[in-house]
C-alpha cells in the first residue's frame, strides 16, 4: 500500500539497476520513468519548434527594422551612395559594362543592383568583415543595402534632380578623376 501511495506522489522517479562489472565494480544504471521521459520529449520538441520560428523570423524582423520610412529617391537618396561606392567601376570609361552616373543609365539596372548588393556580390570586397578597417572599404552598411532594396521595391523613382550632390571631380570619393589621351 506504501508503495503505491509513494508512487501516486512521484517520489520514485527513477529506476535503478545494480550488479558487478567483470572487474569487481559496482555498476549502476538509472532509467527514468516513462511519464518523465514523455515530459523531456515534449520539452525538446517545443524548443526546436520555438527556435526555429524564431530563426526563421529573424531576417524578415531586421530587414522591417532597416527598411526606410520614405520611398527612396534617386538624386536625393541613391546617387551619393553610388558616387561613393560604386563609381569607382561604373562610370563612362570604366571597366564595368554600364555607367551608373545618371539616371538614365541606372533605373533599367535597379533590380540587378538591389540583387548584388543584397548578396553582397556588389561592391566586391574580398576582406574579412570585422577584421580590421581599410581605407580603401566600398562595402555596404545594412541600411544602404536596404535603401537600395526599397528604391528598387517602390519602382525607382527619379525624385527632383536639384537634389543631386555636386560632382566633386573624385571617382567614388576617393580617386582623382584622370583624364587620358
Amino acid at each position: 500500500m506504501r508503495f503505491d501511495y509513494m508512487r501516486l506522489l512521484g517520489v520514485f522517479l527513477k529506476i535503478a539497476a545494480t550488479w558487478w562489472s567483470p572487474l569487481g565494480q559496482r555498476r549502476e544504471q538509472v532509467r527514468e520513468s516513462s511519464s518523465r521521459r514523455m515530459l523531456r520529449i515534449k520539452d525538446f520538441f517545443r524548443s526546436a519548434f520555438t527556435s526555429l520560428v524564431l530563426l526563421a523570423s529573424s531576417p524578415l524582423i531586421g530587414h522591417q527594422i532597416a527598411a526606410p520610412v520614405t520611398a527612396p529617391r534617386f538624386y536625393r537618396d541613391v546617387l551619393p551612395i553610388l558616387q561613393e561606392h560604386c563609381q569607382v567601376c561604373h562610370r563612362s570609361g570604366g571597366i564595368a559594362p554600364m555607367a551608373f552616373e545618371n539616371y538614365e543609365g541606372t533605373r533599367p539596372y535597379s533590380a540587378a543592383i538591389r540583387a548584388a548588393v543584397q548578396n553582397r556580390s556588389m561592391p566586391p570586397w574580398f576582406a574579412e568583415k570585422g577584421i580590421g578597417k581599410f581605407s580603401n572599404d566600398l562595402s555596404l552598411t545594412e541600411e544602404q543595402i536596404a535603401l537600395f532594396a526599397a528604391w528598387a521595391e517602390a519602382n525607382s523613382p527619379a525624385g527632383n534632380p536639384t537634389d543631386a550632390p555636386p560632382r566633386n571631380g573624385r571617382i567614388g570619393g576617393r580617386f582623382p578623376r584622370r583624364t587620358w589621351k
